[in-house]
């Protein structure tokens, strides 16, 4: 059953993968154009403590952009130990900034203190959200796990 399931997975991407590209060879999704990197928009309303930066992938030896919401109480104590919640978004493509706007719902709730303060990020799924898929270079499951 895995192996039909893993046939029909990879099945499904093929079709997926050649329906992507732009005539420039962009990769195209959804009516736009997929980066690894999408930072935040300088008037995008967000609330303080929300930041956007980069890593370099280790397997796709790519830059992949993430977001990060620190709480309030993040910079009140150094010693301080935050739950980390890492939001995988659905659908494609996988754009880090894609949700981010939770993040002023979130805020409201911890400086009002109806939720304990946690640190979110928000990451860069990849092409095909969160899957590996290699002919694209889009190593999502990687990113995550490894």
């Amino acid at each position: 059953m895995k192996a039909r399931h893993s046939a029909l997975v990879a099945i499904l991407f093929s079709i997926i993968a050649s329906s992507i590209f732009a005539a420039d060879g962009e990769i195209v999704l959804n009516g736009r154009a997929f980066n690894w990197v999408n930072p935040l928009a300088n008037d995008s309303g967000l609330p303080p403590g929300l930041l956007h930066s980069t890593f370099i992938s280790a397997t796709m030896q790519e830059e992949v952009g993430y977001a990060i919401y620190l709480p309030p109480q993040y910079n009140e104590s150094p010693d301080a130990r935050f739950p980390v919640i890492y939001y995988l978004h659905g659908g494609w493509p996988g754009n880090e900034t894609r949700s981010v706007a939770l993040s002023n719902f979130i805020h409201d709730a911890m400086s009002k203190d109806k939720v304990a303060p946690a640190i979110y990020v928000y990451v860069n799924g990849g092409i095909l959200s969160h899957y590996n898929y290699p002919p694209l270079n889009s190593m999502g499951e990687d990113l995550l796990i490894k």
